[in-house]
């Protein structure tokens, strides 16, 4: 553990200083007295807002740490030159202590507290305050020693304390434990307040420590004592039994393990919640107590010549480990085997298959749009995705890759149907690709999906945001369309491309409309649209206002005649392939073509589209 020094080249007005307060670290103030006095805060901001200060060193060489009790400083040692010292507490008593001074030095030591490893600040003078530097931010190892609050203290047998834990360390978690054994990345994680309390009197350690990676904060140690009315607390007869892992919440089975520490002690246990009794089950060494997904409640007891200790408590909620593959087994909206389940189970990277018998899956309620915030492949299977009822009117799309704060992942979607999403918004907060949104940093890449009657005012079926990819390969946008006249409204019947990248090869456009501009593809900002060959659409090949959207590709081609450009549907809206014949429209699969159609078929007739035919 490294000692930080005060920092002597700062300004008298603000001083900041780095106090390490677990074990007996010294630090080395020689010659820094005067510039110690004065009141300490937490955070530069605490002075002007009004917030009391952490602790106080008076210009008698007295340290004062503000208190609601006497005996809040017995945890607090401060070492000078001289051999005693006085500490004040706000509001309560004093006390004088003795120590023998070693050196020139300042001793702060605690065994956990209100202060611990950290930096503390000092406003320019004890009346106004200022705005302080910013001092250079810790290394990259460096993570703070979580707080308490309450932080210990004594309270009466029967109360129950809801201790909350801070962090003050972005990115790490605090894990914690109640037995008074130190905590590790196996112990309880700290997701709420943790309810602390005992009928008898009875001395509880809660500890915790920050982890964040292979960094680790000093053990923070607080300790709760239960009296009861005038006396003293005292262990009881029989010591309470301890749970391994303790309770919380965890991901996938846990095994826990009963132990005592009374000699000879019996423990009997329950899994459903009840209090235990010499009847319940006996926990002995070849006993196994499992946990698994859901929320369990053990309690156990134990007991010795009679006597019986305090019932433990332990309840542990268990997550399901996530999965490299799942199967959808139903076209519910939420719950066991639906799409919506599965994108929460799914490890990152994983892949997700619809069962073959699953035909629509519809997606209902006020959230009932599906987000995507892991990488991840989607197996189609031909499955529609559509809405229903109390889908939202406005502001989202069926399926978002991403969210506006945290951006999109690389996402694998073949063989799904997305079918009459609507989003009737206005850009540019709502109203962009009522089938798919691929926010910022987003990888997408659609293969023999289909896309028909989507409706909204900018994409009518996919929006393609900021520095997001998008490569579409043989699949088919039909009906889609887009309306509107302000904030870039009415543009891109089927795909709008803000700023994105684009890339399209072998898909089929027919029957996309746009009330103001690009009836296919629309580009919105800066990024680019790449045909990578043989798109078949029924509007002129270019970029102009009623054009395909990009520059003429390796075998693009405008399909006339007798048939898209005379409105005679050429596509059989039930198969979604070309009425006319197209075989050999490829003279050869181009690179990364998907291999299967959207009914699973080998493509084998060089056909553009979703369905091989």
């Amino acid at each position: 553990m490294k000692s930080r020094k005060l920092w002597v080249g700062i300004p008298l007005s603000l001083l900041v200083f780095t106090v390490m307060l677990v074990g007996c670290d010294l630090f080395d103030f020689t010659g820094e007295t005067n510039q110690l006095v004065g009141k300490w805060y937490r955070d530069p901001t605490d002075k002007d807002n009004g917030i009391k200060e952490a602790f106080e060193f008076l210009s008698n060489g007295n340290l004062r740490i503000p208190g609601s009790s006497a005996g809040s400083f017995k945890d607090y040692a401060y070492k000078s030159t001289s051999t005693s010292i006085t500490i004040t507490v706000q509001g309560s008593n004093t006390e004088t202590t003795n120590y023998t001074a070693t050196s020139t030095t300042l001793d702060i030591q605690k065994k956990c507290g209100p202060i611990a490893k950290r930096k503390y600040y000092r406003a320019a003078d004890d009346s106004g305050g200022s705005t302080p530097v910013t001092p250079n931010p810790p290394d990259s190892t460096y993570v703070e020693m979580p707080d308490a609050d309450p932080f210990g203290g004594e309270y009466t047998a029967g109360q129950t304390v809801t201790v909350t834990l801070t962090n003050y360390t972005s990115g790490a978690d605090i894990f914690y434990t109640t037995t008074g054994t130190d905590p590790t990345a196996d112990s309880a994680r700290y997701i709420s307040p943790i309810p602390i309390s005992a009928t008898v009197a009875l001395e509880i350690t809660l500890k915790a420590i920050a982890i964040k990676g292979s960094y680790k904060s000093d053990v923070m140690e607080a300790k709760y004592i239960f009296k009861s009315t005038g006396t003293t607390p005292t262990p009881p007869t029989v010591a309470t039994p301890a749970a391994t892992p303790e309770a919380g919440t965890y991901t996938g089975t846990k095994t826990v393990t009963l132990s005592c520490a009374t000699e000879g002690a019996k423990i009997y246990f329950t899994k459903d919640g009840t209090d235990p009794t010499p009847s319940s089950t006996e926990y002995t060494n070849t006993t196994t107590i499992s946990v698994t997904t859901g929320t369990t409640t053990i309690k156990a007891i134990a007991i010795k010549d009679g006597a019986s200790s305090s019932i433990l408590t332990a309840i542990y909620t268990i997550s399901a480990p996530a999965q490299d593959a799942i199967t959808v087994s139903n076209g519910n909206n939420s719950g066991a085997g639906s799409l919506r389940q599965a994108l929460a189970d799914i490890k990152d990277g994983g892949t997700i298959t619809i069962n073959s018998s699953v035909t629509t899956i519809t997606l209902t309620g006020a959230t009932g749009w599906l987000v995507i915030n892991k990488n991840v492949t989607i197996e189609g299977n031909g499955v529609i995705i559509t809405k229903g009822t109390g889908f939202p009117s406005s502001g989202h799309s069926l399926i978002e890759n991403g969210t506006n704060e945290n951006g999109g992942k690389t996402v694998n979607i073949r063989r799904v149907h997305f079918k009459q999403g609507s989003d009737s918004g206005t850009p540019p907060n709502a109203g962009n690709g009522a089938a798919i949104y691929n926010y910022t940093k987003g990888s997408l890449a659609l293969e023999s999906c289909i896309f028909t009657l989507n409706t909204t005012s900018r994409g009518g079926a996919l929006f393609n945001e900021g520095t997001a990819s998008a490569t579409v390969r043989g699949c088919t946008f039909y009906n889609n369309s887009v309306t509107g006249t302000g904030n870039v409204a009415g543009r891109g019947g089927a795909i709008y491309n803000e700023r994105g990248t684009l890339a399209l090869v072998g898909n089929i456009f027919y029957m996309n409309t746009a009330s103001i501009a690009g009836p296919i593809v629309y580009k919105g900002g800066t990024g680019s649209i790449r045909s990578d060959g043989y798109n078949l659409v029924d509007k002129p090949l270019g970029t102009g206002d009623d054009q395909c959207g990009w520059e003429a590709g390796t075998g693009d081609k405008t399909l006339t005649g007798a048939g898209l450009a005379a409105g005679v549907a050429p596509i059989n809206t039930t198969t979604f392939a070309p009425v006319i014949t197209l075989n050999n429209f490829m003279p050869s699969y181009p690179s990364q073509f998907p291999t299967t159609d959207f009914k699973g078929n080998t493509r084998t007739n060089k056909t553009p589209g979703a369905v091989d035919y």
